[in-house]
């Protein structure tokens, strides 16, 4: 709880237990000792005066539900972005079409004739369709996406982040509490 320490010149300081024996000064100039915790206790209270204890930090009002509120989306699309960088490192993107192909004749050079025959008559038979794009490029631009996402949640967040240095900047070096009626 803080109290009311009032200089020669009828201005008066709040002051808390953490001051105690300590010297301040007055806007006059004049430097005010700060009593004893004991001597802090025959102080006025600083409700007792009429001091609005709402517009005694500047953290009341907007600042702390904003501050609040912009540190968990900042949190949240760190998440996102560490998730999005994590999916897109997931697969081996080293792998590309000639492998594919690669892969694909070394299997038919392990058939047999009859297996040759089959594949053969199968292949006349159906001809050439429309094939679904193999699994490495499903894979491949999947990690692509990802990157893609993981970057755009680096930038949202770098927006949070200089949202959050801003309202702490403007709490830290505000010269008095703001008027604001509705703060």
């Amino acid at each position: 709880m803080d109290h009311l320490l009032t200089c020669e010149c009828g201005l008066s300081h709040r002051v808390g237990r953490s001051q105690a024996g300590q010297q301040i000064s007055c806007e006059c100039g004049k430097e005010l000792q700060v009593p004893t915790l004991r001597g802090l206790s025959e102080l006025p209270l600083a409700e007792e005066k009429g001091v609005d204890a709402s517009q005694s930090s500047a953290w009341k009002g907007w600042r702390a539900p904003t501050l609040a509120t912009c540190s968990g989306l900042l949190v949240l699309s760190l998440l996102y972005s560490g998730y999005a960088f994590l999916q897109s490192f997931r697969n081996d993107l080293n792998y590309s079409t000639e492998d594919f192909i690669a892969e694909g004749d070394a299997a038919i050079d392990t058939f047999g004739p009859d297996e040759l025959s089959i594949t053969w008559t199968d292949f006349q038979t159906l001809g050439l369709r429309n094939r679904a794009s193999p699994m490495f490029h499903v894979y491949n631009l999947y990690s692509e996406e990802q990157k893609v996402k993981g970057f755009a949640g680096l930038g949202v967040s770098a927006l949070f982040a200089l949202l959050v240095a801003g309202i702490w900047w403007s709490a830290r070096f505000s010269s008095k509490p703001s008027a604001d009626p509705r703060s």
